[in-house]
């Protein structure tokens, strides 16, 4: 993997989650970064809704509830949310603070714009660890594909996963595990 496809229609993925109920309904929605996401993220401010970022306000966190997550994928299975990023795990780690925050829960709408070409069928579950993010919905610019996934979500970070080069590549991990030690009770 190691990298995200752009591609040109991608504001008609936009278009097409915007106009959903479940996004008209939300208060708050996290977008991970990507270019392919860029237009979602502006198009969400330009409409009012609060685009919350876990690595700029990481102590936020636990006062809100996020009611979608967006996440950039390289490819998806649409009929069982299986995707598989650019490797490094920076959202599957970003979503697991937020579930252990209480930001988000089962009921959080877990979306990726992609594509036609980036669906794969054939992707196995088995390429997901139980620290992998799937995904309720896939969004391309032709249509809306509601997944039938059965793959639990992340529900904590695990830290024997987690090496240098990620801790200094996303340092709100070292604010997230200095949370964790002041409240284990809440953190853990």
């Amino acid at each position: 993997h190691g990298r995200i496809p752009n591609f040109r229609n991608n504001p008609d993925c936009s278009t097409n989650l915007t106009q959903r109920e479940e996004f008209q309904r939300a208060r708050v929605i996290e977008i991970f970064p990507s270019l392919a996401q860029e237009h979602l993220r502006l198009f969400s401010l330009a409409e009012g809704t609060a685009v919350f970022d876990t690595i700029v306000n990481l102590t936020a966190a636990g006062n809100l509830h996020v009611d979608i997550v967006v996440v950039a994928s390289v490819v998806v299975n649409p009929i069982s949310g299986a995707r598989l990023g650019k490797g490094k795990g920076y959202g599957d780690i970003k979503y697991a603070m937020m579930r252990q925050l209480g930001a988000c829960d089962d009921g959080t709408l877990v979306v990726t714009t992609v594509h036609e070409s980036q669906l794969l069928d054939d992707l196995p579950s088995s390429v997901m660890t139980e620290h992998d993010l799937p995904v309720n919905v896939v969004i391309t610019p032709q249509r809306i594909i509601y997944t039938q996934k059965k793959i639990s979500y992340p529900k904590f970070i695990n830290w024997d996963r987690i090496d240098n080069d990620t801790m200094l590549n996303l340092p709100v991990l070292k604010e997230f595990k200095r949370l964790q030690q002041l409240q284990p009770e809440k953190l853990n």
